[in-house]
């Protein structure tokens, strides 16, 4: 008998625990990838290549190391902090567009309108390939440019598309200049 009102109890305390714990929603997971983001900038490289106490953990998040460029290993290390599943475990920006994940490609037809934790990326013509990335802070309609927050660019409010700078960053990119944008937050 008094075994039979353990399993009871137990059962409801589970019940409880389920009906009271806390459940991720998506303005959640999206709020701490732009907390995230935003707590980073200002990081600046310690000698300007690409490297630095606070580079490197993004880097080795990536199994990258010191000296290779870290755009892409910012972008992997803010959404692991957040707990962001499926991500690519990769410093190499290309890998961030998988087509199941993009929501925008300049000049398609259909794009979703990007949102604050989606990320972009800027194709470079000289290497054929995206070659840099960081993540949409806001798009907003009625501009000619979007605000994003990037790792490895420069302070430079130019609209330039840099890829080497140095320094996390906020920054006001021309909308024409992004070339690609993904959605792992959902």
């Amino acid at each position: 008998m008094a075994k039979n009102k353990n399993y009871v109890g137990a059962i409801l305390g589970l019940i409880i625990c389920l009906c009271f714990s806390t459940t991720r929603t998506l303005a959640d997971d999206i709020e701490c990838v732009k907390r995230t983001y935003t707590g980073e900038l200002g990081v600046v490289e310690a000698t300007g290549h690409n490297d630095g106490p606070r580079v490197e953990e993004y880097l080795h998040s990536v199994g990258r190391y010191k000296g290779d460029a870290w755009c892409a290993a910012f972008v992997h290390w803010v959404l692991q902090k957040c707990g962001v599943s499926n991500i690519p475990y990769s410093g190499y920006s290309p890998s961030w567009f998988p087509s199941k994940y993009v929501v925008y490609k300049r000049g398609r037809a259909n794009n979703k309108t990007p949102q604050t934790a989606d990320v972009f990326g800027l194709y470079f013509q000289n290497m054929g390939r995206v070659a840099h990335v960081g993540f949409i802070d806001s798009w907003p309609t009625d501009s000619k440019y979007a605000i994003t927050v990037e790792g490895n660019t420069s302070d430079a409010n130019t609209g330039n598309a840099t890829r080497e700078g140095g320094k996390t960053c906020l920054k006001r990119r021309l909308k024409s200049q992004i070339y690609i944008v993904s959605r792992w937050v959902r």
